[in-house]
This record gives C-alpha cells, sequence and structure tokens, in this order.
C-alpha cells in the first residue's frame, strides 16, 4: 500500500495522469479487498482520474461492482460489471472484459444464479484462452469447477481444479493456491472424504494469526464457509469453532452474505 501511495502521489506531482490512475486504481482494490473501510474514497478518487478513458473506467468500475457484490448489493454489482465488460470490449482490452466477467461469474454463483454464472465463466474462459493468460486461469477454473460441484459434475470439477492447482503451483500465487485449495476441499467433501477435505480446506485458509491475510477478504470467508459447511455436514468437533470464526470475520469484514451463512450454520448446531 505504501508504495502504492508514493507511485498516485509523484505521478500526479509530474502530471502523469495515466500512470496515477493506474495506481490509484490499485489502491481502490487492495483496500476494497481487504474490506477495511477506505476503498469508497479511492474509488471515487480512481474513477476521476480514469476520466473518459474506457480502459482505465473499464477496470475502476469492476473493482466498484467487486465492492458492491461483497457488500450484499448484487443488482448494482451486476450494472457495474456489465458496464465494465462494455467498456473493455470497446477499449480492445480482453484481459479487463475477462476479469470482470469472472468476478461477476463469482458472484452470481454465491447468490444462486447458476445459468447466468455458467454464460459469463465460459465467456471469461474463451477469453482467458485466446488471450493466453496463464496467470488469471486458475481462479476462472475455480469458478467453473465449483459451478459442475453445484451441479453433479463431480469429475470434470476434478480436472478443472487439477489443472488450476497445477498452475497455481507453478505460479505460487496464494490467491489462486487458496481458491483451489478450497475447490478440491469442496470436491473431497462431495466425494465422501471429510478427512481430505478437511485437510485441503486448511491449507487453503489464512488465519491472521499464523500468516498475513489474503489481499481479498472474500477468499478467506469463502473458505471459512466451506470449513463450516463439512464440519456440520459430517458432525466434527471443530463446527463449534468454525461457525465462531465465520461470523467474527464475516462481522469484521462487513461480508454480510457470509454473516448470513454463519447464522445459518448455527442453526444447525443448536
Amino acid at each position: 500500500m505504501a508504495a502504492l501511495r508514493r507511485a498516485a502521489e509523484l505521478a500526479r506531482a509530474a502530471g502523469d495522469r495515466e500512470t496515477a490512475a493506474t495506481a490509484g486504481r490499485e489502491l481502490a482494490f487492495v483496500a476494497v479487498g481487504a474490506r477495511d473501510g477506505g476503498g469508497g474514497a479511492l474509488l471515487r478518487a480512481a474513477r476521476e482520474l480514469a476520466g473518459d478513458d474506457d480502459g482505465k473506467l473499464s477496470a475502476v468500475l469492476g473493482v466498484e461492482a467487486f465492492a458492491l457484490a461483497d457488500s450484499g448489493r448484487a443488482g448494482p454489482a451486476a450494472a457495474r460489471f456489465g458496464r465494465s465488460v462494455e467498456l473493455a470490449d470497446r477499449a480492445g482490452e480482453p484481459r479487463k472484459a475477462a476479469w470482470s466477467l469472472t468476478l461477476l461469474a463469482r458472484a452470481e454463483l454465491t447468490g444462486g444464479d447458476l445459468a447466468a454464472a455458467r454464460d459469463h465463466i465460459g465467456l471469461a474462459r474463451d477469453l482467458v484462452s485466446a488471450e493466453r493468460w496463464t496467470a488469471f486461469r486458475p481462479m476462472v477454473l475455480a469458478v467453473a469447477a465449483e459451478l459442475d460441484l453445484h451441479e453433479g459434475r463431480l469429475d470434470d470439477a476434478g480436472q478443472q481444479l487439477a489443472a488450476a492447482w497445477t498452475t497455481a503451483v507453478r505460479l505460487a500465487d496464494p490467491c489462486w493456491l487458496s481458491v483451489t485449495g478450497r475447490g478440491l476441499g469442496m470436491l473431497a467433501a462431495r466425494r465422501g472424504n471429510p478427512a481430505e477435505a478437511m485437510q485441503w480446506l486448511d491449507g487453503a485458509y489464512h488465519r491472521t494469526t499464523d500468516r498475513p491475510p489474503l489481499i481479498c477478504r472474500w477468499m478467506d470467508a469463502a473458505t471459512l464457509d466451506a470449513i463450516c459447511d463439512v464440519a456440520t455436514a459430517f458432525r466434527l468437533p471443530r463446527a463449534e469453532a468454525a461457525v465462531a470464526e465465520l461470523t467474527a470475520l464475516s462481522t469484521k469484514a462487513r461480508l454480510p452474505g457470509y454473516a448470513a451463512k454463519a447464522r445459518h450454520y448455527r442453526s444447525l448446531l443448536s
């Protein structure tokens, strides 16, 4: 964050609006992902710096949509994701379109709109393949695999997660290792192996007490949600503690969707 702030300051001082806009957007993304409460002002500044540049505005709108989705505002989030994709297409920036399509599909999947999520992740996957965007491929595959899990295609999910995991390991990206490890844990649970599921999920979950948190708090909340799901379904001894942890995390990070899930798990244990 300090380096990004310094970059933005120097770029503004030098009159380099393009660099200032990029640094400002990245600052906003980090703040939004961390759910630290400072994202709104940074997003407004990033939007102002983007001006009428379609590519830069597309990226800012994608981050705005990301923030809205995590705040439980599905309708406005979908509208901004859609506009982000339109502007990216107009600017000839397919990677930005793929990013917004993937995060839109993730939001739709979380909200239960599986058909829309399937359409959008399919478009994202085509763009990522055409662009050979290996660095983002694990996220796309993880979302597609979770859709397969929801729809009962366990073997398809396993193939996608295996490919995502291989790439994530090669990239050594903690975010992709987390989302893919979560998917592998969910797959193991669906196959009736809670011990293997918990091994994967524990590896995917980043507790603030033993290592720095991921940039995006929703990733930890999603993994903890999966831990609660497995622990309550299989009546594991750690279920109570996991639900309490999800309650605390979702409250602190202001993630209303996961707070609702924590209440659901609590009701299952009562």
